[in-house]
């Protein structure tokens, strides 16, 4: 059996998030905090969707790696992102 690692909430946010949206995010910071679970907040960068959505993937692609060297492990293959590649 493997080890337990620790893996906080992530909350990714936009600073022009729908208002909706920010209000969402404080309503379940508060809940974390009051049931002491650890979060960690990533703000993605202001512009449109697209952009956004292409710095996180990049964001998230080298936090994979970096995990990855940390742990001395091979990050790849995927099966699922294999299975899906070779469907498309």
């Amino acid at each position: 059996m493997g080890k337990t690692v620790y893996c906080p909430t992530i909350l990714i946010r936009g600073a022009d998030d729908y208002i909706k949206t920010k209000e969402r995010w404080e309503i379940t910071k508060q809940y974390l905090s009051s049931n002491d679970i650890d979060y960690k907040e990533i703000n993605s960068v202001s512009g449109n969707i697209l952009s956004k959505i292409i710095c996180l993937f990049y964001l998230f692609d080298y936090v994979s790696i970096y995990k990855a060297i940390i742990d001395k492990s091979d990050s790849t293959p995927v099966e699922s992102i294999d299975f899906i590649k070779s469907n498309i």
